[in-house]
């Protein structure tokens, strides 16, 4: 059992979810889902995952844990379904919107040089009760989401070596940089267009697909996702697909959006 598994629900149960920068509290009264949220800096306890029981009467625990019950403080959402199912299914999703990830450290990249880094995505969470249709509860990202044609993330630039650990709540995405141009490029923002990239689950971490940028120009550049799943961990295994259809369409609204956010001019 971990973060992304599947929760057995009942009367008066309450599940809890670490995700590091977002904790969850589920609980089913009757026929009604109770949610409860907070969302705020990473904590230290991230990836702990539980289920309490209660049996008919949820304040009965001698001991509570600080975590066993939501807060005052967090937001909360009630949903009505005419028969639950047995199970809650967790399930990670890349951002509804492209991102911006704006490393913490800019890379100056020389002409004729190709380079490949490991960045990551905040995820968002779909959680859905097992029923017949698997009925979508409410997907919730698991840090603050700014931005209105994108996201933006504070993120690293990690070069291509495997990082000891990550935290629960991100997905590694592989960036391959080629420039070239005659001209030296530096990498401060680059664009993700998140919504298109599948997500796989490794030995260790949650994976997506691999963006390619290759520079022709020192404004002009060809960004292009990798199908295939990433081959950096043995036997991944894809989880969560994409949101959008990798289409010529949607291609050409993420292009505008680049332009808008970085100024620079893609070639399409």
């Amino acid at each position: 059992m971990d973060l992304w598994s599947d929760a057995e629900v009942g009367e008066n149960k309450w599940i809890f979810r670490n995700y590091s920068n977002l904790k969850i509290w589920i609980r089913l009264s009757g026929k009604e889902y109770r949610i409860f949220w907070i969302r705020g800096e990473a904590d230290q306890g991230a990836g702990v995952f539980k289920a309490l029981d209660f049996g008919e009467d949820p304040e009965s625990d001698p001991d509570p844990a600080p975590d066993d019950f939501p807060p005052e403080t967090a937001e909360q959402l009630r949903v009505a379904l005419i028969k639950p199912g047995p199970l809650l299914k967790f399930q990670p999703l890349h951002p509804d919107r492209p991102v911006v990830v704006t490393s913490r450290v800019p890379v100056r990249l020389p002409p004729k040089q190709k380079v490949r880094y490991f960045t990551e995505i905040p995820l968002w969470i779909k959680i859905s009760d097992s029923g017949s249709e698997d009925l979508e509860l409410i997907e919730l990202p698991t840090e603050d989401a700014e931005g209105t044609l994108a996201y933006s993330v504070d993120s690293v630039l990690l070069p291509e070596v495997l990082p000891v650990q990550t935290a629960p709540n991100r997905v590694l995405c592989p960036v391959s940089i080629r420039n070239n141009s005659r001209g030296t490029i530096d990498l401060k923002n680059l664009f993700i267009s998140a919504p298109l990239l599948n997500i796989y689950r490794g030995n260790r971490f949650l994976w997506s697909n691999e963006i390619q940028i290759q520079f022709v120009a020192e404004n002009q550049f060809y960004v292009t996702v990798n199908d295939k799943k990433p081959s950096f961990e043995p036997d991944t295994v894809m989880i969560s697909g994409r949101r959008e259809n990798m289409e010529k369409r949607f291609l050409k609204k993420s292009m505008m959006i680049i332009r808008t956010m970085t100024g620079l001019r893609s070639i399409e």
